[in-house]
């Protein structure tokens, strides 16, 4: 054990009388890890498009300060 009392090497738990999750909330977290993982992707995909066009534009014409 821990300081914290704690186990250090597993829970103790016999995960054989431990009861199935409900197979519907088990889609409803996975649809929503898709759905939050799909909206950040797009997110940072456009992020870097715009970034990289934006560095191509100033490459090929820079700004004059």
């Amino acid at each position: 054990m821990d300081e914290d009392g704690l186990p250090l090497m597993g829970s103790g738990i016999d995960l054989t009388k431990v009861p199935a999750t409900q197979q519907n909330r088990t889609v409803a977290f996975l649809s929503k890890f898709a759905m939050h993982t799909v909206h950040f992707l797009n997110r940072f995909s456009s992020l870097c498009f715009e970034n990289g066009a934006l560095c191509h534009f100033e490459a090929h014409y820079p700004r004059s300060c």
